[in-house]
């Protein structure tokens, strides 16, 4: 698997970590698959919606706004698929449960650095 693009994570302005970037479509459409449980989150831009096709694990899924404000929180197990929202342009995605960890719920503000590691 070729190498992402790696930025720092921030939720309501605090660094929370790294978060890996998904923007060509090759990336975007791969998401998770092929990687284990525990892996660095993965934000998809543009993305409204994802699927767990392949997947071997459950992951948790924010729909952000072009704010970063996290419109919506779910569980997508694996072969699932969240529904396109009005207003989303990005999906975080990270294995199930990283989310309570990281302090995302519906309301904060998802941001990441523009440098890459």
């Amino acid at each position: 698997m070729a190498k992402r693009d790696v930025r720092s994570l921030f939720i309501d302005g605090e660094i929370v970590g790294q978060v890996q970037m998904a923007t060509s479509y090759p990336a975007r459409l791969r998401g998770l698959l092929g990687t284990s449980p525990g892996c660095m989150p993965l934000l998809l831009s543009p993305a409204n919606s994802v699927h767990g096709a392949g997947m071997t694990y459950t992951l948790d899924v924010a729909s952000l706004d072009t704010e970063g404000v996290v419109v919506h929180v779910s569980r997508l197990h694996p072969f699932g698929l969240t529904r396109p929202r009005h207003g989303v342009t990005r999906v975080l995605e990270a294995t199930a449960g990283d989310f309570t960890a990281l302090g995302i719920t519906e309301g904060v503000i998802v941001a990441w650095s523009n440098e890459t590691s």
